[in-house]
């Protein structure tokens, strides 16, 4: 695996394993949301594809334009890209929201057809997640007030009802009956169910700004503490004297909690008793560089990109 960064010129750096600097890339805008690597040509030969403010890139592993990219975008995006593989052959979708339209495109560049891209009543505030279940498809998107549940044409799957508005993004809840839930702005615990029905929830986590949902549990946090309920079992960590601005978890069970002092902590989350380590930072990733190498994290500190062994 490499490690791809942008610096404050708009430059993108592909490094290799050990750090190396493997070729440059300069672009016009920074990247906006995330650099996804796929598989246009099915040949095991991988692209990266992402976007910039007003273009849907995509390039090779070499640095090269794939032909007919960088594409224009009908207006500019302030969230970035996601890419979905509805049936696993590589035959991608590309979905941009763009103020208030959501836009859905071919792995060649080219708009889908049939596609409607006005099912929202307002500019989109959240990337797009796709859920599978039962043979459908729902593609999960939001204004400040009101999830958007779609099919695969980007018509309203599911009826859903406005709640008080925030910025705040959807986590799936997966059960006999689905929703989504959401952290609202003060505090309180939103949820749009599939059938239909809009509910606020109670629950204990005081102070609550942010939640996942991960295979282990769901993980609650505020700026105290990160809390982890699974089935029965809860457990909470709290970060000794620091604020906590944001959390990533991650299947394995890794969580990476942001404090608003550049600090990162490290730990396990699917594990009631771990250890917590950390990092000087503002932004990091964790994952291997090598199939059969040990989990690292990856820093970004001030100029220099660091890997750390976990």
């Amino acid at each position: 695996n490499n490690v791809v960064v942008q610096d404050e010129t708009n430059t993108l750096y592909w490094l290799n394993e050990v750090g190396e600097v493997q070729w440059t890339k300069k672009l016009d805008h920074p990247v906006i949301g995330p650099i996804e690597q796929v598989d246009l040509f099915k040949n095991a030969k991988y692209q990266l594809v992402f976007t910039t403010s007003n273009q849907l890139h995509c390039i090779d592993l070499l640095g090269r334009n794939v032909e007919a990219f960088p594409i224009e975008l009908p207006s500019t995006t302030t969230l970035g890209l996601t890419v979905v593989d509805y049936d696993k052959n590589r035959n991608y979708r590309f979905l941009v929201p763009c103020g208030d339209r959501l836009y859905n495109f071919t792995s060649d560049g080219k708009r889908v057809e049939g596609w409607k891209t006005d099912a929202s009543n307002g500019t989109l505030t959240q990337r797009p997640f796709l859920y599978q279940r039962g043979g459908k498809d729902y593609i999960i998107t939001s204004t400040l007030e009101q999830a958007f549940i779609l099919n695969r044409r980007g018509e309203s799957r599911i009826k859903t009802n406005a709640l008080p508005a925030t910025a705040n993004p959807w986590a799936l809840s997966p059960s006999d009956l689905p929703s989504i839930l959401r952290a609202g702005d003060d505090g309180e615990l939103q949820e749009q169910r599939w059938d239909g029905a809009v509910e606020i929830l109670e629950h204990d986590v005081k102070d609550l700004i942010g939640l996942e949902q991960q295979s282990y549990g769901r993980i609650y946090w505020s700026n105290e503490s990160v809390t982890v309920q699974s089935g029965s079992n809860r457990y909470n960590l709290a970060i000794d004297n620091r604020r906590i601005s944001s959390v990533e978890t991650y299947p394995g069970g890794t969580g990476v909690v942001y404090c608003d002092d550049n600090t990162i902590h490290v730990t396990l989350l699917n594990e009631p008793i771990s250890s917590v380590t950390q990092f000087d930072g503002t932004y990091a990733k964790a994952g291997r560089l090598t199939t059969t190498g040990p989990p690292v994290l990856v820093i970004a500190q001030g100029n220099a990109v660091i890997a750390y062994q976990l």
